[in-house]
């Protein structure tokens, strides 16, 4: 799906690594009050499953209702692909986080 996507939208595969990542980085953020809660949050591999089932979800849900709209621009592309997968930020995956809220310690640096 990811070379369909990156395709539809005209982007390069860095760039559209980059719409993910700070999407998942950003949808963290939301949830998360402390420095340390984010830091779990992002570690977290079940948050990062719950979030790649759903991004995959509506980058489905793209694909699917692109479609429909035939000679579209890169830039119209790119934003009704935006107007979709931001629906991620309606999504709160609360059993996976109220563990993380308790620390306000953020990691520091273990090298």
């Amino acid at each position: 799906m990811r070379k369909t996507i990156i395709e539809l939208l005209e982007v390069t595969p860095t760039y559209y690594d980059e719409i993910v990542l700070h999407s998942f980085v950003d949808w963290c953020i939301g949830f998360n009050p402390t420095a340390y809660s984010l830091q779990q949050a992002l570690l977290s591999k079940p948050i990062q499953r719950y979030f790649k089932d759903t991004y995959e979800t509506l980058e489905e849900q793209f694909i699917k209702e692109i479609q429909e709209y035939k000679g579209l621009d890169a830039s119209a592309k790119n934003e009704f692909y935006a107007t979709i997968t931001n629906q991620i930020f309606k999504s709160y995956p609360g059993a996976l986080i109220p563990k993380y809220k308790k620390s306000k310690q953020p990691i520091l640096n273990q090298n």
